[in-house]
């Protein structure tokens, strides 16, 4: 804005700028300080820290080196290996089971002499007999459904919960468990947990826990455990190192890109007015105080 003096000539009006100079030795210190505080605070990477009772701070992970990932992948597939093992094995303990009594051949007159009045009750009761095991083999059946749907949902829901688990050693995790826990224990752990993903994953990076556990090998008690630990887990957000913040410098410039929206709005109204004591008034009272 220009303004015309008394004697005709023309010069710049510095209002605004003398209230600038006023204020820009102090400025620099708010904007630093501010700036440093910003930088100290942690940034949330959207990862989490699983751990039983208060986390404690770990170093940053560097990136393994090439010799250590190949053990861990030769580790994974030898856990898989011996979970298939042990799945043979089960398979082949049911397979030698003693079998069920079988329903015996349906009664013949032959057998009874002729004696159709003993023919009959004996073919009453092989008929009762026959029935009755029809029905316990439909619900044997039945049951072994619904006892494969109810895992195969569980496994499902397992599989997807730790896929959505926000951690990068999922697996490492993963296959020290498999490695400690023998598969009627793993699914125990599968069925007895609320959040087995996260329970899996604490107990994977807890050498000494997962040795505790791994030495109980009732089932009954190894499900107690199971659920007492899952009682002491904690699920916090991890923090990342803050980011270098952005120093502006100069007298009244935003920090960190930040703009003074009433500011704006006082300068504004200035310029339509010619007056500028609202924008220095305004500038004066955000300075730092005591200096």
């Amino acid at each position: 804005m220009t303004v015309e003096t008394e004697d005709g000539s023309v010069a710049v009006d510095d209002v605004e700028e003398q209230a600038n100079e006023e204020v820009e030795t102090e400025a620099p210190e708010a904007e630093a300080e501010a700036t440093e505080e910003a930088a100290t605070e942690d940034v949330d990477d959207g990862k989490v820290v699983v751990s039983f009772g208060q986390p404690k701070e770990e170093p940053e992970k560097e990136r393994a080196p090439e010799w250590l990932r190949a053990e861990r992948k030769r580790l994974r597939e030898q856990a898989k290996e011996l979970a298939a093992q042990r799945r043979e094995i089960e398979a082949e303990k049911a397979r030698l089971a003693p079998p069920k009594p079988k329903l015996g051949p349906k009664p013949t007159r032959e057998q009874f002499d002729f004696d159709d009045e003993k023919h009959e009750q004996a073919l009453e009761v092989w008929t009762r007999q026959k029935l009755e095991a029809e029905a316990e083999e439909r619900r044997a059946v039945e049951a072994a459904k619904r006892e494969q749907e109810e895992w195969g949902q569980t496994v499902n829901k397992y599989r997807e919960a730790k896929k959505a688990l926000p951690v990068d050693d999922f697996d490492d995790a993963e296959n020290a468990v498999v490695g400690a826990l023998d598969l009627v224990r793993q699914n125990i752990l599968l069925a007895a947990a609320e959040k087995p993903e996260a329970l899996v994953y604490a107990l994977g990076r807890d050498e000494e826990r997962l040795k505790q556990v791994a030495a109980i090998k009732d089932p009954i008690k190894f499900a107690a455990a199971i659920a007492k630990l899952e009682t002491q887990l904690t699920v916090t957000t991890k923090k990342s190192p803050p980011k270098p913040a952005r120093v502006v410098s100069g007298g009244n410039a935003p920090v960190s890109g930040v703009t003074d929206s009433r500011l704006e709005k006082l300068r504004a109204e200035a310029e339509k007015t010619g007056d500028y004591s609202a924008v220095v008034a305004y500038k004066r009272r955000q300075a730092p105080k005591g200096k």
